[in-house]
């Protein structure tokens, strides 16, 4: 092996060398100047100088003898001319041929550079350090002759004709080596890859070719056969790249199961495909149809370079499982550049051949023309690549397609375990991954196996703490010894969802740099989607949570009985349940949108903001009938952070309010009834005896007497003392009397009658009865007790002498009897509570209040309801509805 790499050295500083030294010896030949000059013995003598050439330009003239640059003797220059035609301006001295002397400024013409020379000079140099570092590199048997492939080439290329033909040593290897590219072309195809073929006959006949050719030179009656040695090389040449690349087809197509030597075979394929079209297309083509443009000459042969650098890849099997990203882009962008240089150069030689006359019309067009190339190549480059991926990966979707559309499988996959299914297919029948397996970690922290479902040999479960450990441990030495090679856990944010085990492509390639960038995207894909559907089904747990609570939540609220509104801080009613809906007579719907101080009377301090807290609050409705409620706040957080919101609960306390009224008022009358019982006795024994003495007095004065009236007032009023002391004894008794039917007519027209006479006002009092008796269900004495207050309060309302109007109406419900004044109506402040007990106007008049109270309470005790109301053209109706009863009272 030591050898080896001596002789690889020794043939590589060989050929640098040589390849160097004919480089600068061509290099200088292409400084030259551009009129005829001689080097002989003392300087430089001009021989013809051409109009406008540069010696024509410095003055010189034929016969001149340069004999000094820049100040140094011609004798002393190696190479006068190269020094001459190279650098800058340059100071002369010549001796004129009549013996004068003169130091003209000369400049340089410019280099007459060969590019084609200087570009297939760097492949060649390029191609020889690649050799030189598959050689170095690596033990294979096919990279000596790769080495000597490159070192022929290079020869070949950096020694053009001209230069072989000033040195004979130069033309020696210069031909040995043109003849010896063909035999190592031949040889490394039939060697590669890692053939065991014996080469020692067909070594024999290479040495004997490079024999032959090198010894044309020097013995001048075989320099003859060159001519036709030259082209039988060049025959042969070709036949070898021919033989080549059918000799690779062929092992290719038979290494079905050598996946690493078909790859190598594939690297030199391209790097071949690479070198070779551009040279057609740009080259051999345009010359066979001849169309020349010069710097494609050149430019075809850079792409050459891909030849060894395929050479190279191939001995060191460089990333051999990437070969279909870069084989892609390579063929794509080398068929572009060919094509489009092609017919960037047909196109100029039509505009050359058949509009050169045109002038700047014809540099427009051929600017238009690189227009239109440079819009057309990238879509051909783009419906090309597609068909390359289609043949590189055997029909197969690519990984960058796979990477585009089969995420979005990943990613609407919402239950853990068919994500991970779709994975593995995914992985199996996209990429040809083979083995895959997937595993879900579980609630308990172990792992358990999704993908594939039904497997003997896979481990159904592996421990909780497999993804910390390197791969394989212990456990996994199962999945090891069925072909997993890697395992990628599924991780994301520090939190392992689960594991991924894969194998090798087809069973046996390993996974190249896209294929495995598109696996470490698929699993990094997978290990958010798998947090995602985690955090998705804790989601739902709690929604679901959530739901059953609200559920439950709204079940309570709906089954209390109290009214309970959601508002906002400013009282807005933002929802209600049905107890709040009963109480506001409303549609729960119907109140969200309102302000609470809609539909209650609320304390001031409530107008614009509801408290944050209140128990027992005093509230009622606006709507009639009047409903009393309690209020209970508490603040509600409708906003994250914000307490901007109220639970108001509503308690409907009416009937409790008006009992605990009653309560109050019947404790408040029980006394008042003790106390008047007592008040009465003790003023019934002295007021009979008043009464008696004067209606004793009245009989005993005459009428004529002035003081007949005087007695007849006193006799009255201590009617009228007994009369109050009997309501009050009524009052707090709670009487009434018997209920039957009876005639409501008659029972008015009396008591009013005796009410009226009692206070002298006969002549105000109209009384409306209907010609049928009105027949009710009552109590004599109430009703005669009701008539008779509401009657002296409708006369002591009225203004002296006004009319008093009593009606008695019935329909098929009620009976009613109303007693209408001409008073100024009843006080707002007191209109509700004027039914009261000692409620009253007339304190100054002497009254008690107790009038509408016992009249109130004798009518209600019969069933019956009496009320008051403002007449339209002033004054006050009082009225009396009844029960009508269909059974004809008792006769009297």
């Amino acid at each position: 092996m030591r050898i080896n790499r001596l002789l690889c050295a020794a043939i590589t500083i060989c050929t640098v060398l040589v390849a160097g030294t004919s480089l600068i010896r061509t290099v200088q030949s292409f400084y030259q100047v551009d009129f005829a000059v001689t080097w002989v013995e003392g300087g430089l003598h001009v021989d013809e100088v051409t109009k406008r050439s540069t010696g024509d330009l410095a003055g010189l003239v034929r016969g001149d003898l340069i004999t000094a640059i820049d100040g140094v003797s011609v004798d002393s220059f190696k190479n006068p001319l190269f020094s001459l035609a190279s650098g800058f301006d340059h100071v002369l001295t010549v001796r004129q041929p009549g013996g004068t002397v003169k130091t003209p400024i000369f400049r340089p013409p410019p280099p007459r550079i060969q590019d084609v020379y200087l570009a297939r000079s760097a492949v060649g140099a390029f191609g020889l350090a690649c050799a030189a570092i598959a050689a170095f590199t690596t033990r294979r048997r096919e990279a000596l002759t790769f080495l000597l492939l490159a070192s022929a080439s290079l020869l070949v290329g950096a020694i053009p004709y001209r230069t072989a033909a000033t040195a004979v040593g130069l033309a020696v290897l210069h031909r040995a080596a043109g003849a010896a590219m063909p035999f190592l072309l031949i040889r490394f195809f039939a060697i590669f890859p890692n053939q065991r073929r014996r080469m020692a006959l067909w070594d024999t006949v290479t040495t004997l070719g490079v024999v032959w050719a090198g010894l044309t030179p020097l013995i001048p009656d075989l320099q003859a056969w060159w001519p036709v040695t030259l082209s039988g090389l060049r025959g042969l040449f070709t036949a070898s790249l021919v033989f080549g690349i059918v000799v690779q087809v062929r092992r290719w197509w038979k290494a079905q199961d050598q996946e690493r030597d078909r790859r190598q075979i594939e690297w030199v394929g391209l790097g071949l495909f690479v070198g070779l079209i551009s040279l057609v297309f740009l080259v051999s083509i345009p010359g066979w149809l001849g169309i020349t443009f010069e710097p494609f000459s050149w430019l075809a042969v850079l792409p050459l370079a891909a030849i060894p650098l395929g050479f190279l890849a191939a001995l060191t099997e460089y990333r051999l499982w990437d070969l279909e990203p870069i084989s892609r882009d390579l063929v794509s962008a080398t068929l572009v550049v060919a094509i489009g240089g092609f017919v960037f150069s047909f196109t100029n030689f039509i505009l050359q051949t058949y509009a050169g006359g045109l002038g700047n019309i014809r540099n427009l067009l051929a600017f238009a023309t690189g227009i239109v190339l440079v819009l057309l190549l990238k879509p051909v480059r783009m419906r090309v690549e597609p068909f390359l991926d289609l043949w590189l990966h055997h029909g197969r979707p690519t990984p960058r397609w796979l990477l585009t559309h089969s995420t979005r499988d990943l990613a609407t996959a919402e239950d853990p375990r068919a994500l991970l299914a779709t994975l593995g297919e995914i992985l199996v029948s996209g990429l040809d991954i083979n083995p895959v397996a997937t595993y879900l970690k579980t609630d308990l922290g172990d792992f358990r196996r999704v993908f594939p479902q039904d497997h003997d040999h896979l481990p159904l479960r592996l421990a909780s703490d497999i993804g910390d450990q390197p791969f394989p441990h212990e456990e996994e030495q199962g999945l090891s010894s069925l072909g997993f090679t890697q395992k990628i856990p599924l991780e994301r944010g520090g939190t392992t969802h689960g594991m991924l085990y894969i194998g090798l492509r087809r069973g046996f390639a390993p996974l190249g740099s896209e294929a495995g960038g598109v696996v470490s995207a698929f699993a990094a894909q997978a290990a958010l989607g798998l947090e995602n559907a985690r955090r998705l089904d804790e989601l739902r747990r709690r929604a679901e949570e959530y739901r059953i609570l609200h559920a439950n939540t709204q079940r309570i609220i709906e089954s209390s009985a109290a009214g309970i509104l959601v508002c906002d801080a400013k009282g807005r009613i933002l929802s209600a349940n049905s107890g709040a809906a009963e109480i506001f007579g409303l549609l729960a719907r119907d109140l969200v949108g309102n302000s609470l101080g809609t539909f209650l009377v609320l304390p001031k301090t409530w107008q614009t903001q509801l408290p944050l807290h209140a128990v027992n609050a005093e509230a009622q409705t606006l709507t009639e009938p009047v409903i009393r409620l309690i209020l209970a706040v508490s603040v509600l957080e409708l906003d994250t952070g914000s307490f901007n919101g109220r639970v108001v609960v509503t308690q409907n306390v009416t009937e409790l309010r008006d009992l605990q009224d009653r309560v109050r008022e019947q404790e408040r009358l029980a006394a008042l009834g003790r106390l008047t019982a007592g008040l009465a006795h003790e003023i019934n024994t002295p007021l009979t005896g008043i009464a008696s003495y004067a209606q004793m007095l009245g009989d005993m004065t005459p009428p004529d007497d002035p003081r007949s009236s005087l007695m007849d007032k006193l006799v009255n009023q201590s009617f009228r003392v007994s009369r109050i002391v009997a309501n009050l004894r009524e009052l707090f008794r709670g009487g009434g009397g018997e209920r039957g039917p009876m005639d409501l007519g008659e029972a008015v027209f009396k008591a009013a009658h005796e009410a009226i006479k009692s206070i002298e006002a006969e002549d105000t009092l109209t009384i409306e009865t209907p010609n049928d008796p009105v027949v009710v269900w009552g109590s004599p004495g109430a009703i005669d007790l009701a008539i008779a207050n509401l009657v002296r309060n409708a006369v002591e309302a009225s203004p002296q002498g006004g009319p008093i109007t009593i009606r008695v109406t019935e329909d098929h419900e009620n009976a009613v009897a109303t007693i209408d004044d001409t008073g100024p109506g009843v006080p707002l402040d007191i209109r509700d509570k004027v039914f009261q007990a000692f409620v009253t106007t007339k304190t100054e008049r002497g009254g008690t209040g107790l009038g509408l109270a016992i009249t109130r309470d004798m009518i209600t005790q019969i069933g019956g309801k009496v009320w008051l109301e403002d007449l339209p053209q002033g004054g006050t109706r009082a009225t009396i509805r009844l029960q009508p009863c269909r059974q004809p009272p008792a006769s009297s």
